[in-house]
């Protein structure tokens, strides 16, 4: 293999792994940014946006107030049969308005607690179907489509590190083919921000650096196209790298314009050098 098919092939690779590397940063970023989306997405999933818990809140009191009072009206209703008890064992005329009053009395509490009941029964009731209602309603579609988005990212992110682990050994067999000195450029360049993101994709659609997106002067662009030494872009650094692109019969008509630009830059630099040797130029020789 000659030195520019090396060079060649070491910058073919270098795009892979630059790809590689790039696949690689994004899953990490994933990692790193699911764990977050999905405890957002499960706090909006238990917001309680129809009210159920305060809805159990008011049940749960209704309920405590219900207990009591039952237990309240057992009370009376025993107070009471005891009182009744006394009127059979009364001797004097105080005696017997003294326990007529406090029959009176525990009638009226027995009257008051059983119309509280009723009332708390009737609450009972009602908030017994707003907590029904308030459930179904929180089955709806957003629900289970939060639901969805959370099982798809749990999936998703359970699957990450392995993909990663997939990706880091194609990447160290892709390494492995490129040359010491190409390889060692590369890795100077991606330890300083391991995102892969530092090598242009040239292409004869693009005469741009792919990465910041400043165009090629012609003399560069031709530089980059015959692949046979590493090429930086003037404006971010990048490593430049040939890629032929198939051709796609909407972009022939770009593809041709630059091809002239480039020809006429090739034509006037061959001029320059005849100039420069003292030869004729073509202009020159078609005018005499």
């Amino acid at each position: 293999m000659s030195a520019a098919n090396g060079v060649t092939s070491d910058l073919q690779s270098i795009l892979e792994l630059s790809r590689i590397d790039q696949e690689i940063f994004f899953l990490r970023k994933k990692q790193r940014e699911f764990p977050g989306k999905i405890s957002q997405l499960k706090g909006s999933l238990s917001v309680d946006k129809y009210g159920t818990s305060q809805l159990l809140t008011k049940m749960e009191t209704l309920t405590t107030e219900n207990s009591r009072l039952e237990l309240e009206l057992t009370e009376h209703k025993d107070g009471l049969r005891k009182s009744e008890d006394k009127l059979m064992q009364i001797k004097t005329n105080e005696e017997y308005d003294a326990v007529h009053s406090e029959i009176s009395t525990r009638k009226s509490k027995i009257t008051e607690v059983e119309n509280r009941l009723l009332t708390l029964v009737s609450d009972m009731e009602s908030m017994s179907g707003k907590i029904a209602e308030a459930k179904n309603s929180a089955t709806d579609d957003e629900h289970k489509q939060l639901l969805e988005e959370i099982t798809a990212l749990e999936t998703e992110n359970s699957g990450l590190e392995s993909q990663i682990q997939e990706k880091e050994a194609k990447r160290a067999e892709v390494s492995a083919k490129i040359g010491q000195k190409i390889l060692a450029v590369y890795t100077r360049m991606y330890n300083s921000k391991k995102t892969g993101m530092h090598v242009g994709v040239v292409t004869d659609y693009s005469p741009a650096c792919s990465i910041c997106g400043c165009n090629l002067t012609s003399q560069k662009f031709l530089e980059v196209k015959r692949n046979d030494k590493v090429v930086s872009c003037e404006t971010c650094g990048s490593i430049l790298v040939w890629e032929e692109v198939p051709e796609d019969p909407a972009l022939e008509a770009v593809k041709k314009k630059k091809k002239k630009s480039v020809v006429a830059v090739v034509a006037d630099a061959d001029e320059e050098k005849m100039a420069d040797e003292g030869e004729d130029t073509p202009h020159e020789t078609a005018e005499e």
